[in-house]
């Protein structure tokens, strides 16, 4: 059966508007602007300032007279010239070995080991600073777990596992869980009611 252009104008025209999913193409509201890339005219910008009290002090000594060759090591400086280098030192994972004592009573022959640390159960475990640094990168940083992985071996020389990352995440989400849960109590049963919601609507197609 044959259907006529006319017919299906007709029908589309009458088609109601919730039936039309077919989604417009996306378009940028962004307008482009005349400023070049970088600092912009009239801005202070933000410069490196020499600290008062730096970390380590480095003396490069002057041994020989550039003019006369004369040796100059047990002279005096009577001056300096400072130039101050702002980095990042070298970071490597530090291993801590706890040992709890045993120790044999000499009176009633009973055997006696100290107590770990709290949170210190395995013979062989990462600590909370370490497990802090990989929620963060991928749940703040919404890095995916092989990433997070790479990273920690790139930065560090330690890899983690998929594992331990998920088992780190699991472990701060058990410990915000009470504050997490005050909050809603307090949106939901305390805070006034603003009247809005987030459903979407077309405007001009």
């Amino acid at each position: 059966m044959k259907i006529s252009k006319q017919r299906i104008a007709i029908t589309a025209a009458n088609r109601h508007p919730a039936m039309d999913t077919k989604k417009p193409s996306p378009k940028s509201l962004r307008k482009r602007h005349q400023k070049k890339s970088g600092g912009q005219p009239g801005h202070s910008g933000y410069t490196l300032k020499a600290v008062q009290h730096p970390d380590h002090i480095e003396v490069h000594q002057v041994k020989q007279c550039l003019h006369c060759h004369a040796g100059l090591e047990e002279v005096e400086a009577s001056s300096y010239e400072k130039r101050q280098i702002f980095d990042v030192p070298q970071v490597r994972i530090e291993v801590t070995e706890h040992r709890a004592e045993i120790k044999c009573c000499p009176q009633c022959g009973e055997v006696n080991k100290a107590a770990f640390p709290e949170g210190i159960t395995q013979p062989v475990q990462y600590g909370p600073e370490i497990k802090a640094q990989a929620v963060y990168f991928n749940q703040y940083q919404m890095l995916p777990l092989e990433r997070t992985g790479e990273v920690f071996e790139a930065l560090y020389g330690q890899a983690l596992s998929e594992g331990t990352i998920l088992e780190a995440c699991q472990e701060v989400a058990e410990r915000v869980e009470p504050g997490n849960a005050a909050i809603k109590k307090q949106l939901t049963e305390k805070e006034e009611i603003v009247h809005f919601d987030e459903t979407g609507a077309r405007v001009e197609g």
